[in-house]
């Protein structure tokens, strides 16, 4: 597994801007529960994996999340998508570990604007 570089932030902000995510923040916070979240963890958790969902449905959004991270964990494409989904939250929590993902994030965040 190699470290976040910079080609992989443009790919996230593509990901970011094809799947609206600003869009799905934006109703994320106007849905005024987030003062509910901070005593209901589990409701936060699907909220998340809610907004996660929309993200993710989009068609045009699935082949750029193989290719992030398919560059990420040095596997192929078709790889990624074979494996299971232990393995894929290993690999997710391994890149997590291993690199800023925050920073990541809010970099990748700033260019997937509209």
């Amino acid at each position: 597994m190699r470290k976040i570089n910079t080609g992989d932030v443009f790919i996230l902000a593509r990901i970011m801007k094809n799947g609206n995510v600003k869009d799905v923040i934006a109703r994320f916070i106007e849905s005024g529960k987030t003062q509910t979240y901070k005593t209901n963890p589990e409701a936060f958790g699907m909220e998340i994996f809610s907004a996660l969902a929309d993200v993710l449905a989009d068609k045009n959004v699935e082949p750029l999340v193989y290719t992030l991270l398919s560059g990420i964990t040095e596997k192929s494409e078709n790889d990624i998508k074979a494996q299971s989904i232990d393995d894929l939250l290993a690999d997710l929590k391994q890149i997590a570990t291993e690199n800023n993902v925050a920073s990541f994030f809010k970099t990748a965040g700033r260019l997937g604007g509209k």
